[in-house]
This record gives structure tokens, C-alpha cells and sequence, in this order.
């Protein structure tokens, strides 16, 4: 039937389109340009009429609103994504490794910070490699409030240390050191007697190379004031020994 014909006298509105046919046939909305939308808008029903939903940006992936009523653009793939933030090279051996980010990053936006580090340390002695944490408080933290403990897989040996100024990430090792992979989890946490603002970072990390087989650790620290950024992670030797060249650091951030 038409768009004028049937039991009522009422026309409904209605947009003409050369088209559709008045022949009662279903709707074909191929090459009909005429509803106004721009490329890559889509169309859905409401439960009473057509509605529009424009284009969302190259990373959003479509869902569903929060009143379960109709479908939306998310940002960034609904969240809980990995996003590399940035690289770093120790381009001489030293015994400090500087890895201060370019973009500081807000900790309300991330649920942890990733930092992996790959390289050889300790490469004229023994020693360990010891990790600050840097914020927008201090470059980097240094009070004597990291408490960690960590154990050898191979030997079943545990070492813990309380009230130091670093986490030891990476164990003391034979002579000539070790090259070694390191996976740091770096994460804030309200602190409760401080009114609930961001004072604690939790750390996890897990490890393995040469000499020191396979070890896993964990602790945490705090800063003097509210922490509402990650700036970077500062990696030092025990003993001055040296950080070799090439030693590499990335560093990622996990999105809420």
C-alpha cells in the first residue's frame, strides 16, 4: 500500500524517495541517501522510530549504554587495554639507569604501570638492581618506606628487606652479573588513613636470566603526599656496579 492509502484518511510524514515504491514491499535503504546521515552513520530503532548514530572514532568499538536501551561508541575498546607509553636505551653502562617519562602519566586514568626491563647489571661484580619510583611528588621517591621480599624458585632462598629506600627487583648475582629479564607491576592504592587519596604503590615483579634463574617478589611504598601521577622508574646497582649499554626499559600503562 502507499503512504496515503489504508484504513486512515491521515498521511504520516514521511520523506519521498524515487527509491521506494508505494507497493507495500519491505524497505530498501540500499543507495537512499535521502535521510540526512553522514558516511558511516548507522541507524537504529528505539522501539518507535529510526534513530542515527554518527561515526565514532578509529579506536571505539560499538556497545551498548549504560540504561541497556540503545547502542553507543566506547573509547578505547571498553578499557582494561595494555598502551605502550615509552622506550628507553642505556646508551653508556653506568650505575644509574634514568627512565623518566616524556608525558607524566595520571593514576586516575590507569588501573597499574607495567615496566619491563631487559638487559645485563651488575656487569663487573656482585650485585642487584635496585628500583625507585618516581611521582609528582619526588624524583623519585626515596624515604626509607619500601618493604619488599622476594623468592629464588631454584634454591627455595627468600630475601626481604623493610624501611629501605628501593625495591630490589633484580637479586645480587655471581660475578659478571646476569642478563635478565624483569616484568614490574606498579599499581596505586587509596590510603585510608589519609582521607583515601592515592599515598601507597603496590609492586609485583617476576624475573629471570642468567645465574639467577627464576625469582618472584613483591612490597610496596608510599609517597609523602597525594600521588596523582606515575613520572618514571629510576634503576640503580648496589655497589656502583654497572648497568651495561643497550639495557632496554618499556614501560606501559593499563587504561580503567
Amino acid at each position: 500500500m502507499g503512504f496515503s492509502g489504508g484504513s486512515s484518511n491521515v498521511t504520516k510524514a514521511h520523506t519521498h524517495s524515487s527509491s521506494i515504491v508505494q507497493d507495500g514491499g519491505a524497505l530498501n535503504f540500499s543507495n537512499v541517501t535521502q535521510a540526512g546521515m553522514a558516511a558511516g552513520d548507522i541507524t537504529y530503532s528505539n522501539g518507535t522510530a529510526l534513530q542515527v548514530l554518527g561515526l565514532g572514532s578509529a579506536t571505539d568499538t560499538l556497545t551498548v549504554n549504560a540504561g541497556a536501551t540503545a547502542p553507543e561508541w566506547a573509547s578505547g575498546g571498553g578499557g582494561g587495554n595494555y598502551v605502550h607509553v615509552e622506550s628507553f636505551t642505556q646508551g653508556v653502562s653506568a650505575s644509574t639507569f634514568d627512565c623518566t617519562l616524556a608525558d607524566t602519566i595520571a593514576v586516575s586514568e590507569i588501573s597499574e604501570i607495567v615496566v619491563v626491563y631487559s638487559g645485563r647489571y651488575s656487569n663487573t661484580g656482585s650485585a642487584g638492581l635496585e628500583m625507585q619510583v618516581m611521582t609528582n611528588n619526588n624524583q623519585p621517591i626515596t624515604n626509607n618506606g619500601y618493604s619488599w621480599g622476594f623468592i629464588d624458585f631454584m634454591t627455595g632462598s627468600n630475601t626481604t628487606g623493610v624501611d629501605q629506600t628501593y625495591f630490589l627487583v633484580g637479586p645480587n648475582t655471581s660475578s659478571g652479573g646476569t642478563i635478565s629479564t624483569i616484568i614490574t607491576h606498579l599499581s596505586c592504592s587509596p590510603h585510608s588513613v589519609h582521607g583515601g587519596v592515592f599515598r601507597r604503590i603496590e609492586c609485583n615483579w617476576t624475573m629471570a636470566g642468567l645465574n639467577i634463574v627464576s625469582t618472584t617478589g613483591g612490597g610496596g611504598t608510599y609517597d609523602d603526599a597525594e600521588v596523582t601521577s606515575f613520572d618514571g622508574v629510576l634503576f640503580t646497582n648496589s655497589a656502583g656496579n654497572q648497568i651495561d649499554s643497550t639495557s632496554t626499559v618499556d614501560i606501559y600503562k593499563v587504561t580503567v
